[in-house]
């Protein structure tokens, strides 16, 4: 029974993601951070470079010696300038702001207290159930689904999703699929500190959290009674990731929980489809769900 909802839960997942590439919800303050944890989320964005990134901004720096320190930044964050591109911009102040903190003698006991553990990457491959057969548990009938594929198959976007997730637009939505599934980066730490009786856990991350990343984080938050604050959680539009994996801490509970926002996105977008003149209608039902005002 585990096994099938899991597959069931993947599979709206799937779905959800060709409608809907990213989720609004109600934009939040950013975090304030202090300074151990402004160290934790600068180091974040330098660790999770590739060796590419690097080399330009080593290249980068060598040219503009005859900048003022602080200006630097400025110049690689200035969208005019196409010879410094502004994510290199981001590297420099990260880099610049690890120095400060470095130099810093109130944070001396930190740098003697780092303890580095390599946590594995969990993946698994993950059946996905054939896109008609849960399509057609949000539609009434066989005919209805003809006419919504056809208004489906007219948008590019969703014609390529569907084309990358299943293989195609044609014989291949009947059948069942398969999908390597990752747990992201910041639930992945998320889980392994959890049972450490930490009174507030802080992840610092190098990007946004994705949609499910944030509904699974504000689960534990109030849901659970975790103290847990993460850098990239504030930001008011999230990616929904159809390789998202589910934690295996509080699986089966947050699977219910989640699964039940996945079929309000495939109720809206179908909805959309079928009935274009009720957009208002789904707009209005959509601001006033309870995802959107707490998540």
């Amino acid at each position: 029974m585990a096994i099938a909802e899991e597959n069931e839960f993947y599979s709206k997942l799937c779905v959800a993601r060709i409608f809907k590439g990213a989720v609004e919800k109600k934009r939040e303050k950013e975090i304030n951070l202090s300074g151990v944890n402004k160290f934790s989320y600068n180091l974040a964005t330098i660790l999770a470079r590739d060796r590419e990134d690097m080399r330009d901004l080593i290249l980068t720096t060598t040219k503009i010696n005859d900048v003022d320190i602080f200006d630097k930044v400025d110049v690689l964050n200035n969208k005019e300038n196409t010879l410094y591109p502004q994510k290199v911009g981001s590297y420099i102040e990260s880099l610049f702001n690890i120095v400060n903190c470095v130099r810093n003698t109130k944070y001396k006991d930190l740098f003697f207290r780092i303890d580095l553990k390599l946590l594995n990457p969990d993946v698994v491959i993950q059946p996905i159930l054939p896109w008609n057969g849960i399509v057609e548990k949000f539609l009434d009938h066989e005919k209805e689904y003809e006419g919504f594929m056809e208004e489906c198959l007219k948008d590019p976007t969703i014609r390529y999703r569907l084309k990358r997730v299943y293989g195609g637009v044609d014989a291949e939505l009947n059948c069942v699929s398969s999908n390597e599934m990752y747990l992201h980066a910041e639930l992945n730490l998320l889980t392994s500190v959890m049972n450490h009786e930490e009174k507030r856990i802080f992840i610092a991350v190098s990007k946004k959290c994705c949609y499910l990343c944030e509904l699974y984080i504000r689960y534990v938050q109030e849901i659970k009674g975790y103290n847990v604050a993460v850098s990239g959680s504030h930001k008011s539009l999230k990616k929904l990731c159809s390789r998202w994996k589910l934690p295996d801490t509080f699986k089966k509970e947050f699977m219910s929980y989640a699964q039940l926002e996945l079929d309000r996105i495939i109720e809206y977008e179908i909805k959309l489809c079928t009935e274009p003149d009720s957009e208002s209608e789904c707009i209005e039902a959509y601001l006033n769900s309870p995802f959107y005002h707490n998540f």
